[in-house]
């Protein structure tokens, strides 16, 4: 490039760089005083309790009722906050649906979010061991007890034992 434009293109970026951010600015506090989605997202969200885990309460009370699809529609507004909890629910839905691997997948996503969900790996392990891959369930058996033994009398080692229990049941019911 010629020595003559590069100062003409450094001043011309800068001037229009620091007009598009000062609108940028402008748009970023309008939208924040005005409540963009604001409302919106709370009258999805909240329903009338001031704290974020009430959309977690109306999902658990649905999957309880056993509307699958309700349970995902209301997760689904939450999802760029997702917990495990929200997995778990999630993947709860999906195998009451029937779609056993968005529920494997769900399921694996919470586990990816809290390594010691134990009750993730409860409603794996006896997916699997029903509807999936018997190998799977029974290497998701062998990582609790693993946990189990390491765990010693931990706080969770009752969980863990309850989780044990449930999937060698599932296991010893698949036909």
């Amino acid at each position: 490039m010629n020595r003559f434009w590069q100062p003409l293109f450094g001043a011309g970026a800068l001037l229009w760089a620091s007009a598009a951010l000062g609108q940028a600015n402008a748009t970023s506090e309008a939208q924040l005083n005005n409540g963009f989605l604001g409302e919106q997202n709370q009258r999805n969200t909240y329903q009338g309790s001031p704290n974020d885990t009430h959309y977690l309460v109306r999902a658990n009370q649905a999957l309880g009722a056993g509307d699958f699809n309700k349970t995902l529609s209301i997760l689904r507004l939450n999802r760029a906050t997702a917990t495990h909890f929200d997995a778990l629910l999630a993947g709860q839905a999906h195998a009451g649906l029937g779609d056993y691997a968005a529920a494997r997948k769900d399921f694996r996503v919470a586990l990816r979010k809290q390594r010691n969900f134990v009750s993730a790996y409860q409603a794996l392990g006896e997916m699997e061991a029903q509807h999936g891959d018997l190998a799977a369930a029974q290497t998701l058996l062998a990582e609790l007890s693993t946990r189990r033994d390491a765990c010693g009398t931990c706080s969770s080692r009752a969980d863990i034992d309850t989780a044990i229990a449930r999937i060698e049941a599932a296991i010893k019911s698949r036909p």
